[in-house]
């Protein structure tokens, strides 16, 4: 019985265990982060009207897991994010997420900051609505 239990109690080595330390593991691997990433936001480019919309909002994901782990530079990808950063558009906090992760210490305050004058435009307002008064 005591067997029994210390085998449950045992991690079980493998795959399972590595891709919970760290989930970005398979990413990690890839030869070559920067063309691979180039070729993955060119092939969104083309084929903008040709897949759907969370096609799309999944191929950003991936470019922008890329750059966060590799902090690769991919200029051209955020104001492509910016025309997405609408009120009526209802993923807006996905994509905001994105931007976020696409952001590292490498990337030019000049990539990032007409992005961040379109988030405060769009989405912070100094009128004060109040509650229950």
């Amino acid at each position: 019985m005591k067997k029994m239990m210390t085998k449950k109690r045992k991690p079980s080595s493998g795959s399972a265990n590595a891709m919970k330390a760290n989930p970005f593991s398979a990413i990690m691997l890839i030869n070559n982060p920067q063309e691979y990433t180039e070729r993955l936001f060119s092939d969104l480019q083309t084929r903008k009207k040709n897949i759907s919309f969370d096609a799309k909002l999944t191929m950003i994901n991936l470019i922008t897991r890329m750059i966060s782990v590799h902090e690769l530079l991919v200029l051209n990808l955020y104001p492509l994010l910016q025309r997405y950063l609408q009120p009526h558009q209802e993923r807006v906090t996905v994509i905001l997420a994105y931007l976020a992760q696409a952001c590292h210490s490498l990337v030019p305050p000049d990539a990032v900051q007409p992005m961040v004058k379109t988030i405060a435009d769009t989405f912070v307002t100094d009128r004060y609505r109040s509650g229950s008064n």
